[in-house]
């Protein structure tokens, strides 16, 4: 506690009222209907939904009804009735088009044994498919759908199928038969969020396990022009892995090593000569994967809350080429799969009585080169000038992290840490995530600050409240130096204290008068007021019980720190 000598100064009550004046309005959620027209060529369906041809000389025009969920950074429009998809993600700041959708639907693979109905027309988008591998069965038929939740804050659509689909003409390698399976399949879209959640639930209310497969498709290419969607020959498939073995198409792009080929050109659109097919080997572990365009740095990236759950991850593209001329069947995007089992025709089973459920969680990304780490909160690159440091030659530490949020515009601190036991505070600063472009955060430190030895520079992101949302670190070595003697808490800045006063709001008490920056923020972490603080230790800030939790930031010297502020109520 400050003694005697600090002075008490109140912070001019226009502040109050100024408070409710910049007082934000709640961004909203809404949900309409829409429609979309899809061209295809004429194509002879039968009722049963197989194909006896196509006429490429006539171009036919097909209606669909869709859901359109939109907030302030997101529009994504649903197709219930054509496979339960995701047809289109949209976002808004730079209002470009993060999906591929068809422009001429064209009947592929007529009577060629490859689908399940003997044929297949690709329109695009994210979708369930299952409980047949290749587009399963579902892919082409209407689901029911559901208005789950319709709120300012929340909007959720729940499609679901299922399956009694018995088709005759089906190849004999499509033979897990009537599962009886429900796939529920439900997006949701919050006020606030730059994501879009979509749980899948596999239901198996039989008395005995079934057989089946499970994959989500995804026709992925981000930043294009809404209209004319297209993968770039920059586009980079970005997935931590280090192994694939080949499907078929992809055998000479990567050199042969133990377990499988090399992941590194495989990585890059520009490599795919051809039409082909690879798998992650031996699975996907991480939670996250997704597709960057290079042209103008936007992508598209998936994170799954269980990796368990989806441990598969099919690779297929057309191949790159200068163009895509229609009528033929070609296109420019990137098809990923993320599937319950290794590889297609590899089914799996689900118990008596049972439910799966999992939720992909799909953020778009501006000005992000790489990623290191994601999850639903944010995703990071990060990256250290050295793997290895030797102190009779080098100096210093260089750490570079770029982060885009899920979550655009309310404040995160970042703290960078380092040393052997993690302890040595490098940084600990404030970014404001912009949502048309990644923030970006350069140190550099003295090999002193962290010390000799095998180590992690650590970095953890938290919001106004605390509460943390994504940690990640670098290993590197470093040797040949002599560990400074500054005190550990020095680093971590000078300490402030947050009082709440009985119906007048509260005091917040510095150590000293030099000048800092304040800030309060509300509950959705969004900037109230800002102002300087100089010349005194004590300031008196008004506020009521009802404001609720509240977060401060004091910033000082390139530092910033944040402090709960906490109401009369709640002492």
């Amino acid at each position: 506690m400050p003694g005697s000598g600090f002075r008490r100064v109140s912070v001019l009550a226009s502040i109050a009222s100024a408070l409710a004046c910049v007082l934000p309005g709640y961004a909203q959620v809404s949900l309409k209907e829409g429609t979309y027209d899809w061209k295809t060529y004429d194509i002879a369906e039968r009722a049963d939904h197989g194909v006896t041809g196509q006429n490429l000389g006539k171009t036919v025009t097909r209606h669909f009804n869709t859901i359109v969920l939109e907030n302030e950074y997101l529009k994504v429009t649903l197709l219930p009735e054509y496979g339960a998809r995701i047809l289109s993600i949209v976002y808004k700041p730079t209002g470009h088009e993060q999906l591929f959708q068809n422009p001429q639907g064209f009947a592929d693979g007529i009577g060629a044994g490859s689908f399940y109905y003997n044929w297949l027309m690709v329109l695009g988008g994210i979708f369930p498919t299952f409980p047949e591998p290749e587009h399963g069965k579902t892919y082409l038929l209407p689901w029911k759908s559901e208005i789950v939740s319709n709120t300012a804050e929340k909007a959720s659509v729940a499609m679901s199928l299922q399956d009694n689909i018995d088709f005759a003409g089906r190849p004999g390698k499509f033979n897990l038969g009537v599962t009886g399976l429900t796939c529920i399949s439900t997006v949701t879209l919050e006020a606030g969020k730059a994501s879009v959640e979509m749980k899948v639930q596999m239901k198996n209310d039989k008395a005995q396990s079934v057989r089946y497969e499970y994959w989500t498709c995804h026709a992925l290419a981000p930043g294009s022009v809404p209209g004319d969607t297209k993968a770039p020959k920059s586009t980079e498939i970005v997935v931590p892995i280090s192994l694939y073995s080949v499907g078929y198409g992809t055998d000479g792009i990567d050199k042969a090593v133990a377990g499988g080929k090399e992941y590194k050109n495989l990585a890059f659109f520009r490599n795919w000569k051809a039409e082909g097919i690879a798998y992650a080997e031996p699975a996907v572990t991480k939670k996250w994967w997704g597709v960057l365009n290079h042209d103008n740095e936007e992508g598209i990236f998936r994170i799954v809350d269980d990796p368990k759950q989806t441990p598969g991850l099919k690779f297929w593209t057309w191949g790159y080429r200068d163009s895509y001329p229609l009528p033929a069947r070609e296109r420019q995007f990137i098809e990923l799969w993320a599937g319950a089992g290794h590889q297609f025709f590899s089914p799996i089973q689900i118990a008596a009585n049972t439910v799966k459920t999992f939720a992909e969680t799909y953020i778009p990304t501006a000005g992000l080169k790489a990623v290191s780490f994601a999850n639903e909160n944010a995703l990071v690159s990060m990256q250290t000038d050295k793997a290895a440091y030797d102190g009779a030659s080098d100096k210093n530490l260089t750490v570079s992290v770029d982060v885009v949020s899920a979550t655009p515009g309310q404040p995160v601190r970042a703290r960078l840490s380092g040393g052997v036991t993690g302890d040595r505070i490098l940084l600990d600063t404030l970014i404001t995530p912009d949502p048309k472009d990644a923030s970006h955060i350069r140190m550099t430190r003295p090999l002193s600050a962290i010390g000799p030895g095998n180590q992690t520079v650590g970095l953890k992101l938290e919001n106004a409240q605390g509460v943390s949302l994504l940690e990640t670190g670098a290993a590197i070595t470093v040797s040949n130096v002599v560990l400074s003697a500054t005190p550990r808490a020095a680093d971590r800045g000078p300490l402030y204290a947050v009082r709440a006063v009985p119906g007048m709001g509260w005091t917040v008490e510095l150590p000293d008068a030099k000048p800092r920056t304040f800030g309060i923020y509300d509950l959705r972490s969004r900037l109230l007021f800002e102002t300087t603080l100089s010349g005194a230790t004590t300031y008196r800030i008004p506020g009521r019980a009802e404001d609720g939790w509240l977060g401060a930031r004091i910033g000082e010297a390139g530092r910033s720190r944040w402090l709960p502020l906490r109401p009369a109520r709640g002492n």
